[in-house]
This record gives structure tokens, sequence and C-alpha cells, in this order.
């Protein structure tokens, strides 16, 4: 995760190049990354805690997946949005990374115990033949 290969979204502003409202590369496999980051965050830190399913078509943000990325960095980073997620080093990516793995951490904390096996799992080595009768009943 967070290895996105361009940009996801689309400019909010006007930049080199681009005027506000113009598509990013929005490679499929980039937005289905970032909606599934944004699903993971709660809808309480910007994210959308697995509500969000937008259309995803190579080329194109649609406006759900675009209102989203507005959402996220208007709640988690200072100043205008820019209505898109960089591939390296943007901090809209690095923010949304952060959010992902503190929920994913809380989610399975490390000192959690082993699960034990219970005993119906226990392996045996008798052999059964076909008159052999299985359930509670040859127990």
């Amino acid at each position: 995760m967070g290895t996105l290969k361009d940009r996801v979204g689309r400019y909010a502003l006007g930049r080199a190049g681009h005027r506000p409202g113009d598509q990013c590369r929005n490679r499929e496999a980039d937005q289905n990354e970032l909606i599934e980051l944004l699903n993971i965050i709660p809808i309480g830190s910007g994210g959308k805690g697995g509500t969000l399913r937008p259309r995803v078509v190579d080329g194109i943000c649609d406006n759900e997946l675009y209102q989203a990325i507005l959402t996220f960095e208007k709640k988690n980073l200072s100043g205008p949005p820019t209505g898109f997620v960089d591939m390296r080093g943007g901090p809209v990516l690095a923010k949304i990374l952060e959010q992902a793995r503190v929920r994913v951490r809380a989610s399975f904390p490390e000192d959690s115990p082993a699960e034990t096996p219970s005993t119906s799992c226990v392996a045996t080595s008798k052999r059964l033949s076909p008159t052999d009768t299985i359930g509670p009943s040859a127990m």
C-alpha cells in the first residue's frame, strides 16, 4: 500500500498547465488503492469508514472519490485543498497512510494472545475404514 504510480484526483486549483477541474492521470489501480485506504480511515478522521464506492474508470476520477479527497484534505491538512493525491512524497498521501496505519494497528494489536487450537482440530493417526462412522456418536 502507498505505492501510487501517478496522481489520483482532479486539480482543485489552477496549476501550471492545468485548469481547476482538470483530471489527473487516475490509473485504475491507483484509484482502487486510494479507495481502500480512505475506507480504512473513519469518517470522523476525514476518511470514508467503508462507505466509499465510486465508479472506477481508468483516467477519470469519479466525483465521489474527488469529494472524498477534498474532505480528507480539509480535515487533515492546512491550506487550500489540492484535490489530488500525489504518488510520492506528497503531504496528502503521507497523511492518508499515517491515518490508515493507525487504524490498522488498532484493529490488530501486536500484544493480543495467540489463538490456541481447539481439541476438535487435533490430528489423529488412526486410519479410517469404509465402515467407520464419523460424528458425535463415534466419539
